[in-house]
């Protein structure tokens, strides 16, 4: 449908960009009954994740998705590959260079492909620092460079940073996560 909404999420490998998109089309984690603290999907979720060193997405991938499970409010999701495995991170070598720059050529023919994207959200997950990971910096650099011919519907150029969102991941990490408190949570849960 030419007149769905559009957002491709971009970030750093382990920042949740599948996870955020398994809940944004209304997917819940619920508490497994088989084990004390393992979560899974209320249903199998439509992007894979999981906690790892390595980006479980390999390649961009597109859902249509309803707005948190609203029938009425759909929308198409671009889920793309972690740029900061170990093998394309480091900016200073060839080989890191060139899985970027095959990430950003891949990218930019997948959303050509979309004919039109309305957001470009970064997921960001240092919550601490308020600078962009090098390679996703780079990433947004080349896709920009890349849509620099393309013009809007008046004729001026498309800038892709007049659709990047930055979004942090993992805000509340410290505080809230299930781990923390953990020793008191079961001293708690022992006490009569």
């Amino acid at each position: 449908d030419p007149d769905l909404k559009r957002m491709v999420v971009i970030g750093c490998t382990g920042a949740g960009k599948s996870t955020l998109l398994n809940v944004m089309a209304g997917n819940k984690f619920e508490q497994s009954e088989e084990t004390d603290f393992e979560f899974k999907w209320e249903k199998e979720p439509l992007f894979a994740s999981e906690a790892g060193t390595s980006s479980v997405t390999k390649n961009t991938s597109f859902a249509n998705l309803r707005w948190f499970g609203e029938a009425g409010r759909q929308f198409v999701a671009i889920d793309t590959p972690g740029h900061d495995d170990p093998g394309g991170s480091d900016l200073d070598d060839e080989k890191g260079r060139l899985i970027l720059a095959e990430m950003a050529a891949d990218l930019h023919n997948k959303l050509k492909a979309t004919d039109h994207v309305n957001a470009i959200l970064v997921l960001h997950n240092d919550v601490a620092s308020n600078r962009l990971n090098p390679a996703t910096y780079q990433i947004l650099k080349m896709i920009d460079e890349k849509f620099k011919e393309t013009t809007g519907a008046d004729d001026e150029p498309i800038s892709v940073w007049d659709h990047v969102i930055v979004a942090y991941s993992k805000c509340n990490h410290h505080d809230s996560y299930w781990l923390s408190g953990l020793k008191k949570k079961k001293e708690t849960l022992a006490s009569p």
